[in-house]
């Protein structure tokens, strides 16, 4: 079958199934995904090695490609991969080496943008429950039914609605720190919502989340006293609060230092991928990658401003311009194999640069002077 031949049979043959479930548009989708990466012209062979785990007896001939479904594990004797249960895997040989692909499956959680969506009162649905950062704005998808109903499950950020949605009487405030059902429905011309709240319910864990924060809430909240999910950060945290607008973090100190560092102990964790959401760097904001403390400078750090970026790696400064981080920046590093790598709103700002210590080790972050940097969001977990 070619590649087109593939993807006709997956949309005539996979459907909704009402209950959507994994036999319906999740499966769509990740079927799509992997038509997608063959060639136009190809044909598929015996080239589909079947599905492994991380105790299987692979056999490989040199010169031939195979790929594998496989599960979660570490295939220690197959390119040294570690893939996580929460997505879609793939491993393969290429005739010379060992690769890896992964299709991420999305999930309720942590969201790193705003969860700006059409409320779709076609028929009555439910949301799963989300954590948001930034301002989410509901509007109205088209095919609306009178009558048809549709609830939100939401907790962080802030939410604002279209002109012709109206709040009915008796709708609470929504608020960032607990988590809120938003139910919308149908009247003629209009969509009404009521808000409802509730005492904070944590996540469940997904496999390979470290630690989540959602740092947008009541104003003046000291960080040990915001909720989150995972483990806790450590450092000066009793310096730190979310800033009078509400929207996100900042340090109290007029005049930070190194002791003033907040972070995490990811020692003995190599891979790994850290998510700091909605930044605004105004001043300054030093990173530290695998130290021995949060605090420690002496390995490597990297410092953004608005400008440019520097990587110290034992005591050396390299420096390259780079407007990299814009106000409201998504800055993701990810350290993988001792080597880091950053992107800022999708764009790449370095890649590769060496680590001292390649087994994991602290991670820190300076958010320059009171007030002045602020972050919305942060999210740590395993590669």
């Amino acid at each position: 079958m070619t590649k087109q031949e593939i993807l006709a049979a997956i949309e005539e043959y996979i459907t909704s199934n009402g209950l959507q479930g994994i036999t319906g548009p999740i499966l769509n989708i990740i079927l799509s995904s992997i038509a997608n990466i063959i060639p136009d012209d190809a044909k598929l062979t015996s080239s589909f090695g079947g599905v492994v785990n991380p105790s299987s007896d692979i056999t490989i001939s040199l010169g031939i490609g195979r790929w594998y479904i496989a599960k979660a594990g570490t295939y220690t004797n197959y390119g040294g991969f570690t893939f996580l249960d929460k997505n879609f895997n793939i491993l393969s040989y290429n005739g010379s080496a060992w690769e890896k692909a992964e299709i991420l499956i999305p999930e309720s959680g942590f969201v790193e943008k705003a969860y700006n969506v059409a409320v779709d009162l076609s028929k009555d649905n439910y949301s799963k429950y989300k954590q948001i950062t930034g301002t989410s704005i509901f509007t109205e998808a088209a095919g609306s039914q009178f009558g048809k109903m549709a609830f939100y499950k939401l907790t962080g950020g802030n939410v604002s609605f279209a002109s012709n949605f109206t709040i009915y009487e008796g709708s609470k405030t929504y608020n960032p720190n607990l988590t809120n059902v938003i139910v919308f429905w149908k009247e003629y011309n209009l969509v009404r919502y009521k808000i409802e709240t509730f005492p904070f319910e944590p996540f469940p864990i997904d496999p390979g989340v470290i630690s989540i924060y959602n740092f947008v809430g009541t104003a003046g909240t000291l960080l040990p006293s915001i909720t989150h999910t995972g483990g806790a950060l450590i450092g000066d945290v009793s310096n730190h609060a979310i800033v009078s607008s509400g929207q996100g973090l900042s340090i109290l100190n007029a005049n930070a230092g190194w002791s003033n560092t907040i972070g995490y102990n990811l020692t003995g964790t190599p891979n790994f991928k850290i998510t700091l959401s909605g930044l605004t760097i105004n001043g300054f904001v030093d990173i530290i990658i695998n130290g021995n403390s949060v605090t420690d400078n002496t390995k490597d750090f990297f410092s953004f401003d608005r400008t440019k970026w520097a990587h110290t790696h034992n005591g050396a400064t390299s420096s390259f311009t780079n407007a990299s981080t814009p106000a409201n920046s998504d800055l993701i590093i990810t350290v993988n194999g001792g080597l880091a790598s950053c992107t800022s709103n999708g764009v790449s700002v370095f890649t590769n640069r060496a680590l001292t210590n390649t087994n994991g080790g602290f991670f820190g972050i300076l958010l320059g002077d009171s007030g002045i940097s602020v972050l919305q969001g942060l999210k740590i977990e395993v590669l």
